[in-house]
């Protein structure tokens, strides 16, 4: 794994701002990291691009996926917490 990505992912802040302040921030704002190409699914007609999946504490960015934060949430935005959840725990256990 990625120094750049093991950093950004260790590293937590509660300001807001704080990521902003990360090199691996600077690296991806600049498009030199999370810059493959987007995976198209023809299915949904949807394309995908490169993503980190953050926890609550991260600011939603394009590029920086984050749980819903409140507390009664319609059944998508439940469903999507849990997935969100369940992609996190392997990034938490290998650490």
């Amino acid at each position: 794994m990625d120094p750049d990505v093991i950093s950004w992912l260790v590293w937590k802040c509660k300001r807001r701002s704080c990521p902003k302040k990360s090199g691996f921030f600077n690296l991806v704002e600049k498009g030199i990291r999370l810059n493959g190409e987007n995976i198209h699914l023809t299915e949904r007609r949807t394309e995908l691009r490169e993503c980190i999946v953050g926890d609550s504490s991260f600011p939603l960015l394009p590029w920086l996926l984050t749980p819903y934060q409140r507390k009664l949430l319609p059944l998508p935005q439940t469903q999507f917490n849990r997935r969100h959840s369940e992609t996190t725990k392997p990034g938490q256990m290998a650490l």
